[in-house]
Order: C-alpha cells, then sequence, then structure tokens
C-alpha cells in the first residue's frame, strides 16, 4: 500500500511539472502481452547562438607622416545560427569610456573602428553601443563557408603627429549577439 502511495504522488508531481511547462503528455502505453510498445513525445528548443573566432592582434602603422595610422583583422569569424546567421556587435575599449583610446600611461589618442560583415556591409561602431545593424555571419562554426567579417582601426595624421612618443596600446573587446 505505501508503494502505490508513492506512485500516486510521483505520478500527480509528474502530471504538474508537465502542465506547469505548457507540454502535454502525448505518450502511449503498452498492454500486457508477449511484447509490448509505448511511445513518447519529444520535444526540443535550440535557442539562437553565436560565436566569435579568428580574431587577431592588430598593430597600427602608417606609411608616412601624413597617412592616418591603420590596422585591420581581415578574417574574423563570426557564425550565428539564428535566422538568417544575423548577429550584432559592441565593441568596447579598455581605455575608453564613450570613446576608443589608444594610452601610452601618460597620454591617448582615440581611434576609430570599423567593422565589415561577410555581406561587404560595412559600419563605424561607438564604443560601448551595440551596432544599430544587423551583420551577415557565417552558418559555418569554422567559417568553412568562407562568411568572414573584418575589424579596421584607424588614428587620423593629425592626431598620432602631434602626440608625444610612446608606446600606446589598448584592448579591443567585441560581443557579438544574435538577432
Amino acid at each position: 500500500m505505501l508503494n502505490r502511495s508513492k506512485i500516486a504522488v510521483g505520478l500527480v508531481a509528474a502530471l504538474s511539472v508537465s502542465a506547469l511547462n505548457g507540454a502535454a503528455f502525448a505518450a502511449t502505453q503498452g498492454s500486457l502481452g508477449s511484447t509490448s510498445t509505448g511511445t513518447s513525445s519529444l520535444d526540443a528548443t535550440v535557442t539562437d547562438l553565436v560565436q566569435i573566432t579568428d580574431v587577431n592582434d592588430i598593430t597600427l602603422s602608417a606609411a608616412s607622416a601624413s597617412d592616418p595610422l591603420v590596422g585591420s583583422d581581415s578574417s574574423v569569424c563570426v557564425y550565428s545560427n539564428a535566422s538568417g546567421n544575423l548577429y550584432e556587435i559592441t565593441a568596447s575599449s579598455a581605455n575608453g569610456s564613450g570613446s576608443f583610446l589608444l594610452n601610452d600611461g601618460s597620454n591617448t589618442m582615440a581611434y576609430t573602428v570599423n567593422w565589415t560583415d561577410s555581406a561587404a556591409t560595412t559600419v563605424a561602431l561607438s564604443e560601448g553601443a551595440q551596432s544599430s545593424s544587423n551583420f551577415a555571419g557565417s552558418a559555418s562554426t569554422s567559417c568553412a563557408d568562407t562568411k568572414v567579417s573584418s575589424v579596421a582601426l584607424s588614428v587620423p595624421a593629425a592626431t598620432w603627429t602631434t602626440s608625444p612618443a610612446g608606446t600606446y596600446n589598448d584592448t579591443l573587446t567585441l560581443v557579438v549577439a544574435p538577432n
């Protein structure tokens, strides 16, 4: 009698959890015989996922003092399983708060960040703000479909040529989110 009571409580608890999740039991039970068959309905939910890989360090340089300091990473892989493989991006500067800044410990130089997606759409990013554009990513986590994105950085010649000598650095963080 005690075992039946435990089974009944367990069955009521299982039905309650199912009702809370909005799932309806569609399982069928087997009958007593030389063989018996039962079936279960299965549900799985896959959420939107993204992944950024193949991010490289960037060195900025200029061909002459009249040129901006420029640098880029032209093979960033952004995978998205969202509809159309779309994603959004947020770029932030470890030295900046509203601006992308290179720092030598005492001095700063502002730089710009441009993002280009796999469909060749280029957008200037604002420090710490999620992009207002939807970007096209890859359907492959390794970008085997060759759909890669790129990031380009630039410091105007008028800025870097009037800055004190030194080694300026920053950490640029790129955060992607499905869209």
